[in-house]
C-alpha cells in the first residue's frame, strides 16, 4: 500500500523512523520504509541499525547524488502504489500521522501535509531560517488549497506511484533549491492538483543565517536556469513571485538603479540579517537584488 521514502544526509533518523514504523504497524497496512543515505559523513552507523525493524530497508550511496536523484532512486527501489516523501530533518508530531494520510489515499493523487516549526526560537545566528519557515512555509490547509500547486514542497507529501511515473524529479537541477517548485509546475502542466491537508511534520532544521543566504543564492541561480530551459517561460514567471517582481522592476526601467543600490548595500544587508534582526522584508529585497545582479552578470534576458 504505502512506501515511505526518506533520503538521509548527515541526520539521525532513529526517532522519526521508529515513530513512522509504530504508526504503520498500528494501522495494519502493507508498508515499507526505504532509507537511502546520500554519502553522509555522520550517523551512518546508527541509522543502519534501523534494519532491525520489520519492513525497513537501508542503503548507502558512495557518491552524493543530490536532492532530485535520491528521490528518483527511492522510487526505483519502492514497491507499493503510494509514495510518502519527507525530509530527514523532521519529527512526527501527530500520533495519527499515517492514518491521516491513509484516509485520503483513495480520493486524491497528490496530498501535501504541510510544515510546523517549534515556537521556541533557535540560537540567534540560526534565526532567519526559523523565522522564514514560521512566516512563509507554515500555512493552514485551507489557505494552501486556495492556490494548491503554488510553491509546491517535497518536504511532506504523498503521491500515487502511477502519477510519479509520468514525471520524476528533474536531475538537471543541481544543488539546493527549486527542484520541488519545478515538480509542482510539472504536476500542474499534467493536470494534477495537489490536495492539502492538516498533517504537518515538525521541521527541525537548524542552519546558520550565513549558510541559508548561500543556499538562497543557489536556489535563485537554479530558478534562472530553469527559466532558460523551460518552454512556457511566461507561465513560469507568473507562477513565481520573485520572478514576477523583478520583471515588473525591469518594465518600470528601475533594474539598473536597483542593481547598483544592491551592489552598494549588499554587505550591510548580509550583516543586518545575520547580526541584527531577521527581517523578511529585507530578505526579500536581498533576493530581488541578487536575482537582478545575476541576470545582468550572465546576460540573461528575463521578460
Amino acid at each position: 500500500m504505502l512506501s515511505i521514502c526518506i533520503g538521509i544526509y548527515n541526520w539521525d533518523v532513529n526517532l522519526l523512523v521508529r515513530e513512522l514504523h509504530r504508526q504503520a504497524v498500528e494501522e495494519a497496512i502493507d508498508f515499507e520504509i526505504l532509507l537511502i543515505d546520500d554519502a553522509s559523513t555522520f550517523y551512518k552507523d546508527i541509522n543502519s541499525q534501523l534494519t532491525e525493524l520489520s519492513h525497513v530497508t537501508y542503503f548507502e550511496n558512495k557518491k552524493n547524488l543530490g536532492r532530485s536523484a535520491i528521490r528518483n532512486l527511492l522510487v526505483e527501489k519502492s514497491k507499493f502504489p503510494y509514495l510518502l516523501f519527507m525530509d530527514c530533518d523532521t519529527e512526527v508530531i501527530s500520533n495519527q500521522y499515517i492514518k491521516n494520510y491513509c484516509r485520503e489515499l483513495s480520493q486524491h493523487t497528490v496530498i501535501s501535509g504541510g510544515y510546523a516549526y517549534s515556537p521556541e526560537p533557535p540560537p540567534y545566528f540560526y534565526r532567519l531560517r526559523w523565522h522564514y519557515g514560521r512566516k512563509v512555509e507554515v500555512k493552514s490547509a485551507s489557505e494552501r488549497n486556495k492556490n494548491p500547486n503554488f510553491s509546491f514542497s517535497t518536504f511532506n507529501f504523498v503521491i500515487k506511484r502511477s502519477v510519479f511515473d509520468h514525471l520524476h524529479f528533474d536531475e538537471t537541477v543541481q544543488g539546493y533549491g527549486h527542484e520541488d517548485t519545478l515538480f509542482g509546475w510539472a504536476l500542474q502542466q499534467q493536470g494534477f492538483t495537489v490536495y492539502h491537508v492538516e498533517n504537518p511534520l515538525l521541521h527541525k532544521v537548524e542552519i546558520k543565517t550565513s549558510q541559508f543566504i548561500k543556499q538562497t543564492e543557489q536556489a535563485i541561480r537554479n530558478l534562472v536556469s530553469i527559466y532558460q530551459n523551460i518552454e512556457k517561460k511566461e507561465e513560469w514567471i507568473k507562477s513565481i513571485s520573485l520572478l514576477k517582481f523583478v520583471v515588473k522592476i525591469k518594465k518600470l526601467q528601475l533594474a539598473t538603479p536597483f542593481r547598483l543600490f544592491f551592489w552598494i548595500t549588499k554587505p550591510f544587508f548580509k550583516f543586518f540579517l545575520q547580526f541584527c534582526y531577521p527581517s523578511l522584508l529585507l530578505f526579500n529585497f536581498y533576493k530581488a537584488g541578487y536575482l537582478i545582479q545575476h541576470i545582468k552578470k550572465n546576460k540573461i534576458c528575463l521578460r
